[in-house]
């Protein structure tokens, strides 16, 4: 098994926060067929569920700078990451 791209990963991440926001427990099964299928599967009450992740931005600067920041986080002496840095 490969491992997942930075943009699978944010997919997963998203779709575990949203579920448990939620309160559902569940179970990542795998990534949706490109094109054919949501971006996540899980297990979900005994049923597959596919769940499409999209992420807005206020601009092109604003998804550049978050992009990077998820690429290379570059963090001070206090621990902090900052957007646009």
């Amino acid at each position: 098994m490969t491992t997942p791209s930075l943009k699978e990963q944010h997919e997963i991440a998203i779709g575990n926060a949203l579920l448990t926001a939620l309160g559902h427990s569940n179970k990542f099964i795998r990534h949706g067929l490109d094109g054919v299928e949501p971006d996540v599967v899980y297990s979900l009450a005994g049923r597959n569920v596919g769940i499409e992740i999209a992420t807005a931005y206020y601009d092109q600067m604003h998804a550049k700078a978050e992009w990077q920041l998820a690429r290379q986080p570059a963090f001070d002496s206090h621990g902090v990451a900052w957007i646009g840095s």
